[in-house]
């Protein structure tokens, strides 16, 4: 992938590509996944222009009520992601980035509030554990770059960690809002157990949205001290 042009596996995304180096990384992947037949082709930031209506936890095909507290707690945290996984699974976390690059948007974002012709950053990273390669986390995420300053563009750009330290480390004040949640698959991944718990939520700095982030969350993640109703 390194060293294909900025529009390489996204022939049907309605971004178009800007005449920029590319920023794609080396790929990656947990040991316990592999890439899907179509992986050159997979458009991992279709989903995040496609529109789609708010759906709230209580409105989607996820019950609150089968999940662990790890897991309700990751769909509703509202703060840097790998933290808690750190804290709460007592391991390492290693961001990987799997594929970024500067994009305009044709459409517009209602999300987002942009217009067409909106330059974006875009994203795709996988959260791995650093005792066994366990995948926590895969997310793909939009950026208004316009709507951020400079100098946290640049350090995006270039600097392969997580989205939430990278913000927290900034000292920029934000918030959250979570938009959506539901049931989705990691399309890149094919496993016998690809079933994700899955949330939409955008970044706001002064009111205004400035990112995107989808992140979904395996399913079947276990741990001997999370206390499991029954098979979320």
């Amino acid at each position: 992938m390194t060293g294909s042009s900025p529009t390489h596996g996204l022939p049907d995304l309605p971004l178009m590509a800007l005449p920029s180096p590319d920023l794609v990384s080396g790929f990656s992947r947990p040991d316990s996944y592999t890439a899907s037949a179509d992986a050159d082709d997979f458009t991992p930031f279709s989903h995040l222009i496609e529109p789609r209506e708010r759906r709230s936890l209580a409105q989607s095909d996820i019950d609150p009520d089968r999940l662990s507290p790890y897991q309700r707690a990751l769909l509703t945290l509202d703060g840097t992601v790998t933290q808690f996984i750190e804290a709460y699974a007592l391991d390492s976390v290693t961001v990987t980035r799997l594929r970024q690059g500067r994009y305009l948007l044709q459409n517009c974002h209602p999300w987002l509030q942009t217009e067409p012709g909106t330059e974006i950053l875009a994203r795709e990273v996988i959260l791995q554990g650093g005792r066994n390669q366990t995948l926590y986390v895969h997310a793909a995420s939009l950026l208004v770059i316009s709507r951020i300053p400079a100098e946290l563009v640049a350090q995006l750009e270039t600097d392969s960690g997580g989205i939430g330290r990278i913000l927290l480390g900034s000292q920029i004040e934000n918030r959250r809002e979570l938009l959506w949640f539901g049931r989705e698959s990691i399309d890149r991944f094919t496993s016998p157990d690809n079933d994700c718990l899955s949330r939409y939520y955008r970044v706001m700095i002064c009111g205004r949205p400035v990112m995107l982030i989808n992140e979904k969350f395996p399913a079947n993640l276990r741990y001997p001290f999370d206390s499991h109703p029954s098979a979320a």
